[in-house]
């Protein structure tokens, strides 16, 4: 049995991840459970025993997502956890995380918010988190992932996802409304909030987004295997298409 684990920035990255392994492995035999570090500030534990209904009694792969409740939560706990997940026979370690618009705007523009996004700037601030996991033991086996600028700009790629949340949300009243044609943008490139323009999308059809769990869960159980091909063939989120092919390649593969 193959064991994966993932460390997470919060629960919205923890559904999303859920979502995307029932598509992806939809053919197969595996297993997924879900821990919370952030208890206190989710809505419960407990939530997670209904989060996939994939759960095979001898699976050919076992997921463990755990949430850390923060962005720079995952490098600390995959760094603190790393050693003891490997003596568990962990085959990989995941980490999937923001850049952390606050923190990026202080360290890479002196906190003086930019007008749009450096691609430049975004890789250099990547590469500097990178250079912390290669210093781990078993750096090899782990691959920390990021949202640019969050991980709502992967939602916004998959603009067939809105008609399906509400049949008015149609990419011509969503272009009227925000001035933003969103089948034809790379929103990892020009949207430095994301979360704010998914929020103000979904707002058009009084649709409400605090990134509370039913609302999450509500919103990814419209991702379809279809948004996820319409993302990937049309390479408009690049950061997507990293962390979907490797969680693709290791997973069957080895």
């Amino acid at each position: 049995m193959k064991k994966i684990a993932f460390f997470t920035e919060g629960q919205s990255e923890l559904i999303f991840v859920c979502r995307l392994i029932e598509i992806i492995f939809i053919d197969r035999e595996i297993n997924v459970e879900c821990v919370d570090l952030n208890n206190e500030n989710s809505d419960s534990n407990s939530n997670f025993d209904c989060l996939t209904n994939i759960n095979f009694p001898n699976p050919e792969i076992h997921f463990l997502i755990i949430n850390c409740g923060s962005d720079d939560g995952v490098i600390s706990n995959i760094k603190s956890q790393a050693n003891k997940m490997f003596e568990k026979n962990f085959d990989y370690i995941l980490g999937l995380r923001d850049v952390g618009y606050k923190q990026f705007i202080k360290l890479c523009y002196n906190n003086q918010r930019p007008n749009k996004i450096n691609n430049v700037v975004v890789a250099d601030y990547i590469n500097q988190k990178l250079d912390l996991i290669r210093r781990i033991n078993g750096s090899g086996r782990i691959h920390l992932h990021f949202e640019v600028m969050e991980f709502e700009a992967w939602l916004l790629s998959m603009h067939s996802l809105f008609p399906k949340i509400d049949e008015t949300l149609t990419i011509e009243n969503i272009q009227q409304a925000i001035d933003c044609d969103l089948s034809n943008i790379h929103p990892e490139e020009i949207f430095l909030k994301p979360a704010s323009v998914f929020r103000n999308i979904l707002a058009l059809a009084n649709i409400p987004y605090g990134k509370h769990w039913d609302e999450l869960r509500g919103i990814m159980s419209y991702i379809e295997q279809t948004d996820i091909i319409e993302c990937l063939n049309r390479q408009n989120c690049q950061y997507f298409n990293l962390f979907y092919n490797d969680l693709n390649n290791i997973s069957r593969t080895g």
